[in-house]
């Protein structure tokens, strides 16, 4: 009798070890979106700033969140930790920073003495075509990285690229 009392226990402790990783799998993969969600809120904190798409800093923040984002939700089963986004999180931060200190309307004034030069500046940024090539690499990229993680986290290929 004691023997079946002893391995009941150590089933029920394995089973509650079991049940909290697996809430803290669910918890992390909660904190995550949420960080990415972080990411597209100061990537519209930096558009409203720069009042421009095209600045550095907007395209790094919103392409690495759809990055993430798209990265945990199409392949939901692959461990993620929460802790490492914060750490990229707060290293986008700190890329961001200069940009959010950075007086635009100053900026502008003195693009305005000049306004040939900005027009002609501007036209070659804004075009259709720049639209189109950096909305293909930033999807060609999320591509790429789904496409590292099934290699790396799929048990069925035998090698990979990193292991050679």
């Amino acid at each position: 009798m004691e023997q079946y009392i002893k391995k009941y226990l150590i089933a029920l402790q394995l089973y509650d070890a079991q049940r909290t990783r697996m809430a803290l799998g669910v918890l992390g993969k909660i904190l995550a979106i949420i960080i990415c969600l972080v990411l597209f809120l100061l990537s519209a904190i930096i558009r409203k700033h720069t009042k421009s798409t095209f600045h550095p800093a907007f395209i790094y923040t919103l392409y690495s969140g759809l990055l993430y984002l798209l990265s945990m939700l199409i392949i939901f089963p692959a461990p993620i930790n929460p802790l490492g986004l914060l750490y990229i999180l707060l290293c986008i931060i700190s890329f961001c920073v200069p940009t959010l200190l950075t007086d635009y309307n100053n900026v502008r004034t003195v693009r305005s003495l000049n306004k040939l030069d900005a027009d002609i500046a501007l036209s070659r940024f804004e075009s259709t075509f720049l639209r189109k090539l950096l909305s293909f690499m930033a999807i060609l990229g999320v591509f790429c990285s789904i496409y590292i993680v099934v290699i790396i986290v799929d048990p069925k290929v035998k090698t990979t690229f990193l292991s050679k």
